[in-house]
């Protein structure tokens, strides 16, 4: 008898929790859960500089590009390391079949953004600052440093 009571107890107590966890929600997740720095180009008028293509990369990870090969140079979408505070891209555009390569430096601080019950946490960002070679690249402007799961833009590339 005294087994029997211990397993009911047992299962009165679980029944609360099972449908607490199960009433959170069987749609799963349908927000954006990462973070992209969205980053969108500029062409100065005085250049008549024609891109052909663009490639992203980061520093020590060119054999994976971080998007597909773009031919129209519209945005860029990035994705931030959460675990540092820098993160390095190679910009490699391609104009009159040769490759000119600038180096962007991003500079940002993390924080832990809890989005709702089905979707977690994820890790949002702040731009404190970028930098830049100047190969083809004449400016970035920060126009907007919170990196958030609304794919707004961040940057503006200018060359």
């Amino acid at each position: 008898m005294g087994k029997t009571l211990i397993k009911r107890g047992a299962l009165l107590l679980m029944t609360p929790l099972f449908l607490l966890l199960s009433s959170c929600g069987d749609e799963g997740c349908t927000e954006q859960v990462t973070a992209y720095a969205v980053g969108t180009f500029e062409k100065e008028k005085t250049t008549e500089t024609v891109i052909s293509k663009l490639l992203v990369y980061g520093i020590g990870q060119e054999k994976d590009s971080l998007m597909a090969a773009q031919t129209t140079l519209k945005v860029v979408d990035l994705i931030f390391n959460s675990s540092d505070t820098i993160t390095k891209t190679d910009f490699r555009f391609v104009v009159d079949n040769d490759t000119i390569s600038d180096t962007l430096t991003f500079y940002y601080t993390n924080r832990d953004f809890f989005l709702n019950i089905d979707c977690g946490c994820s890790v949002f960002h702040t731009i404190d600052s970028i930098e830049h070679t100047s190969n083809l690249i004449k400016e970035i402007e920060i126009i907007n440093s919170d990196i958030t799961n609304e794919k707004t833009p961040n940057f503006t590339i200018r060359y």
